[in-house]
């Protein structure tokens, strides 16, 4: 028998022991199934690169293929053969389950030390504003002067400056809140300062101020 029969004749052999299909056989090796079709017509041999891998998804040595049926493997060789291919469906099995889990857990972000570092920055700046109304309010208080209660007023808009400085690069619809409470809430503290009744009509500059932080992102990504 000439080896190129031998080789197809093999190739045929060892599909069928493994019920394995012309389709599925070129799956499994990234081939399509016209190739193994030809292999396994002789019209086409496999190269040395493709019978080894093969042999090595068959569990047996590349000479296999150069091998008449009465050449083939003794029965200890055929026991040993067939030890190495269940050995090596286990480790597919395994690996393609710990392929499924590391695709299924949620990949950890690492930490980012600058985040941390603006945390405490902020919890700082709000705590020290806060300390500073505070300190300011008991001043004017013990002084006699009248609306020391304003210092907390406006230590509710200030409060909102540290949190944009906070959420300035990303967040951006937290950023937009932010803005509109703080433009809300500086309006209000400028109508309370004043104790005047007819500076209502201030607190309507707040429509076309939050119109603006609502609508210019959209303005922004329209001009870039």
């Amino acid at each position: 028998m000439e080896i190129k029969e031998t080789v197809k004749a093999n190739l045929i052999r060892l599909r069928r022991e493994h019920k394995l299909t012309q389709l599925e056989l070129s799956e499994k090796i990234n081939y399509s199934d016209k190739a193994v079709s030809r292999w396994e017509t002789g019209e086409v041999t496999p190269d040395v690169e493709t019978l080894a891998h093969l042999a090595t998804l068959y569990g047996i040595p590349i000479t296999a293929f150069f091998l008449a049926p009465e050449e083939q493997l003794s029965k200890k060789e055929k026991k040993a053969q067939k030890r190495a291919e269940k050995n090596y469906k286990r480790t597919q099995k395994r690996q393609a389950k710990k392929s499924a889990s590391v695709a299924t857990a949620p990949s950890r972000k690492p930490k980012d030390p600058a985040r941390a570092r603006r945390a405490a920055l902020l919890v700082f700046s709000l705590c020290f504003l806060w300390t500073l109304a505070l300190s300011l309010f008991f001043i004017l208080h013990t002084s006699g002067l009248k609306g020391a209660w304003y210092t907390f007023i406006w230590a509710v808009p200030a409060t909102f400056v540290c949190l944009l400085f906070y959420f300035n690069a990303r967040h951006a619809v937290t950023r937009r809140v932010f803005s509109s409470l703080f433009v809300w809430t500086a309006l209000v503290a400028t109508y309370l300062q004043t104790a005047n009744w007819a500076l209502f009509p201030l607190l309507f500059l707040g429509i076309p101020l939050q119109a603006i932080i609502l609508l210019f992102p959209f303005l922004k990504k329209k001009n870039s």
